[in-house]
């Protein structure tokens, strides 16, 4: 008899500590319930608006890039009689208009976080992050754009996707010239670094110029003298991975330095690609960056 109401009293409390930590659980808010109104708040929400940026707007980009540069240039083959292999394409083809649009979403969203940082940031927003998010959504931006007019050729430059659906007005759009395309481009990237230059960073930086400029101090000071560095570059960013892979070529074998790398990010860092004449030492290093975190890198 004991044993039985002691166990219906382990019971009673086991009962009550559930209940008590499901009302704790509840009485917090939902995450859901965040709004464009409601979100901008702190720092932290700031920055956690630009999280999308690296997912799943590039999804279908990337599955259809695949095909537009590899299987177009005979690297690749999916299938023979597709019309990547042919040469022949039109607007119906799905994994360009999902390109197409992997793209417009990427530049949609960036056109919303720019706007809500300025419009809807709450009071305890810092200066500093609200230079840093529109200046990271300013650069995918202008990546998204560069694939667009690399891809597609001419198309519309939009600044404001709310607008355009409130007016109906995206079938009307005109398309813009390519070279203005790339102006665009320059500008936008223009507009982060002025973000930047509102910063203090502890490294220091520039934006397009050519690799013998940035690797030349002499000829860097005749033909830029207002760069803001005056040693050579020792970061290069290239508009794409082929001119990058190019370039780094030609630095390691001219230079014969030791090669470490190319280091692949976004894999969590748990893949790396090496090249066919990598040494053991290279496949050695390579190895050991894969087994360290990336936050480690410096």
């Amino acid at each position: 008899m004991k044993i039985y109401s002691l166990k219906r009293f382990i019971i009673a409390i086991l009962v009550l500590g559930a209940v008590s930590s499901c009302e704790d659980f509840l009485d917090r808010p939902a995450e859901d319930t965040y709004t464009i109104d409601s979100f901008y708040q702190n720092d932290e929400q700031l920055y956690q608006s630009v999280n999308t940026i690296y997912n799943s707007p590039w999804y279908d980009f990337q599955r259809g890039f695949m095909k537009i540069g590899d299987v177009m240039a005979g690297n690749l083959v999916f299938d023979i009689g597709d019309g990547y292999t042919n040469l022949v394409l039109n607007n119906s083809d799905a994994d360009i208009a999902n390109a197409s649009a992997s793209l417009w979403s990427v530049n949609a969203y960036c056109n919303g976080v720019i706007q809500n940082v300025d419009l809807k940031s709450g009071p305890q927003v810092s200066q500093k992050a609200k230079n840093t998010v529109k200046g990271e959504a300013m650069v995918w931006k202008a990546m998204s754009y560069f694939y667009l007019v690399r891809c597609f050729g001419a198309v519309p430059i939009i600044h404001d996707n709310a607008a355009i659906i409130a007016d109906n007005s995206s079938a009307t759009l005109k398309r813009n010239k390519i070279e203005d395309v790339y102006k665009y481009i320059t500008l936008i990237l223009n507009d982060a670094i002025e973000l930047l230059d509102e910063k203090t960073v502890d490294f220091a930086y520039e934006g397009e110029m050519t690799l013998d400029v940035a690797l030349d101090p002499e000829l860097r000071q005749r033909i830029f003298p207002n760069a803001r560095f005056a040693e050579p570059a020792n970061v290069l960013v290239f508009a794409n991975a082929d001119a990058a892979s190019t370039a780094r070529n030609i630095l390691k074998m001219c230079a014969s330095g030791l090669e470490v790398g190319p280091i692949l990010m976004g894999m969590g860092n748990k893949a790396h690609i090496v090249t066919p004449a990598i040494t053991a030492r290279g496949l050695l290093n390579i190895a050991a960056l894969a087994g360290t975190p990336v936050q480690h890198y410096g």
